[in-house]
C-alpha cells in the first residue's frame, strides 16, 4: 500500500509449468477468459500481446456486477514482466494490472499478480482496499490455478508427467 492514495493487493503462487508455457498464454490477450476468474468475455482483443495494444474484456468485479474494461499493455519483458493499465472500473482510478514471472530450479514458474489502484479520498480508498483485498486475493489465486491447470491440460499426452502441486512449493502468499 502507497502513501498517496495508490494502494495494490498481491498474490503470488509457485506453478508446477514452466515459463515458456506461462508466457505462451499469459501473452495472447484471447485467452483470458480460459483462465482469469473475473473474466466473463473477452470482447475485442490483438492476439498476442504487444505494447500499445487493446483489448476490452466484460468481467465481474465484485459479486454479481459486471464491468467493460479496456486493457491497454505497457510494458513487457518477455517471460519475466507484462504491465497493462484499465480503465472502465469507476470509482478506481490509475488501475495497472501487472503479472511477474521468475524461472525455478525445478523448471516451474514463480507468478506474482498485482492490482494497483489510487481512490480519493485516501481513507475511502483504503477501506476499499481492505474490503475487496482478500476476495481479489482469492481470484488472483484462483486465476493463477487455473492457468497452470489448463496449460497442464494442453500438454501432449507423453508430456503429462506427474505435475501434482508439492503443498511447500505451489502456494498463495498474502501480503498487507
Amino acid at each position: 500500500m502507497m502513501s498517496n492514495g495508490s494502494f495494490t493487493i498481491t498474490a503470488h503462487r509457485n506453478l508446477v509449468v514452466t515459463p515458456e508455457e506461462v508466457w505462451a498464454v499469459v501473452s495472447d490477450t484471447s485467452r483470458y477468459v480460459d483462465w482469469v476468474d473475473t473474466v466473463l468475455e473477452v470482447q475485442s482483443h490483438h492476439g498476442p500481446a504487444r505494447v500499445g495494444g487493446s483489448y476490452t474484456e466484460r468481467i465481474r468485479p465484485v459479486g454479481p456486477l459486471a464491468a467493460h474494461v479496456r486493457w491497454t499493455v505497457r510494458q513487457i519483458e518477455p517471460m519475466s514482466l507484462r504491465v497493462d493499465t484499465g480503465e472502465g472500473l469507476s470509482p478506481l482510478r490509475d488501475v495497472i494490472n501487472v503479472f511477474r514471472f521468475a524461472s525455478l530450479a525445478n523448471g516451474c514458474t514463480a507468478m506474482t499478480y498485482e492490482f494497483h489502484f489510487s481512490m480519493t479520498p485516501r481513507p475511502v480508498g483504503a477501506l476499499v482496499r481492505r474490503l475487496l483485498a482478500p476476495s481479489m486475493r482469492e481470484s488472483f489465486d484462483a486465476s493463477m490455478r487455473r492457468l497452470e491447470s489448463v496449460i497442464l491440460s494442453e500438454r501432449p499426452p507423453a508430456d503429462k508427467r506427474a505435475a501434482t502441486p508439492d503443498p511447500k512449493n505451489s502456494q498463495s502468499l498474502e501480503y498487507p
